[in-house]
């Protein structure tokens, strides 16, 4: 399937986190989480989980964890063209100054990207 992959400059530059957003969210979970905390619970604790469930959803530290199965897949019926260059340039020399870069769809050509993103730290 043809991919869009879209990086900006600050893409290597962390984000600073707030510590009053790191301790109100620490005991945040996931569903798989709560269901790896509970391992040993037999059939009849499945209301005590349950109940957890719903306090960690009132206090809004419940994580909603999607996986592929929960996600439908979509098309895209159209989409932006991309910006046009000025000048009377070469293509390719507009593309390479506006650092654009069309990748061919195989294995060789998706590796060649991802060593260019590793090597310039993205």
């Amino acid at each position: 399937m043809p991919v869009l992959l879209t990086v900006l400059g600050t893409a290597n530059t962390p984000r600073p986190q707030g510590a009053k957003r790191i301790m109100q969210y620490k005991k945040a979970v996931t569903k798989s989480e709560l269901t790896a905390k509970h391992a040993g619970a037999v059939y009849e604790d499945a209301n005590p989980i349950a109940d957890e469930e719903k306090a960690l959803k009132a206090k809004n530290l419940w994580i909603h964890e999607w996986t592929a199965a929960d996600v439908a897949p979509t098309r895209t019926a159209s989409a932006w063209p991309a910006p046009r260059p000025r000048s009377r340039r070469s293509k390719a020399s507009c593309s390479r100054q506006q650092g654009i870069r069309r990748v061919p769809a195989t294995e060789a050509g998706v590796a060649s990207l991802v060593q260019d993103l590793v090597k310039e730290h993205i």
